[in-house]
């Protein structure tokens, strides 16, 4: 085989490369804070995965997570995914809607309370033959403070305490030394 003809089958090999990664997870990573809206796509190919990765930057509330996708083949490609905390995904599309050649599926996972530093992902496993657009959609809230105990019962408090002290004084004083 002539140089030119092995450098021709390298670079060709190299080329393909780039193509094989698309079949791989795709990983979409994100840091996200409290008070945020948060929406993320992708498409989903036949025999892929999608990970959308989160890093949570502060403490925070996530009340539920709001999960679409669009595709066409009348609803069957849409209906064989499966999406989770987990991977594999336990969940599949609770709504699945077709007009014409446009279909849409939608669904919900329950929310979560994240602290700072805690990372968490969502996966869709496909089950496809054609590729269809997924979006992953979230509000980031800041966790409700808790509640003081009513100021009344404070003063309840701190007022048995004083008597308490105070009482304890008056029964030192009233108690005989020993000589």
């Amino acid at each position: 085989m002539s140089s030119f003809g092995r450098n021709f089958l390298i670079s060709a090999a190299m080329l393909s490369v780039p193509l094989s990664v698309e079949a791989a997870t795709v990983l979409k990573v994100n840091s996200i804070g409290a008070g945020e809206n948060v929406s993320v796509a992708a498409v989903l190919r036949p025999d892929d995965n999608i990970e959308f990765r989160f890093k949570v930057l502060e403490d925070l509330v996530i009340p539920s997570f709001s999960v679409s996708g669009t595709g066409n083949a009348a609803g069957l490609d849409l209906g064989a995914i499966r999406y989770g905390f987990t991977d594999p995904g336990t969940n599949g599309f609770t709504t699945i809607e077709v007009s014409g050649t446009s279909t849409f599926a939608g669904g919900f996972l329950d929310g979560m309370t994240l602290s700072a530093g805690d990372r968490f992902s969502v996966f869709f496993n496909d089950g496809i033959q054609k590729k269809v657009a997924i979006t992953l959609s979230f509000l980031t809230q800041v966790p409700s403070q808790k509640p003081l105990p009513a100021p009344g019962i404070l003063l309840v408090a701190a007022l048995a305490a004083i008597g308490a002290v105070g009482k304890r004084k008056q029964k030192r004083a009233a108690t005989p030394l020993a000589v």
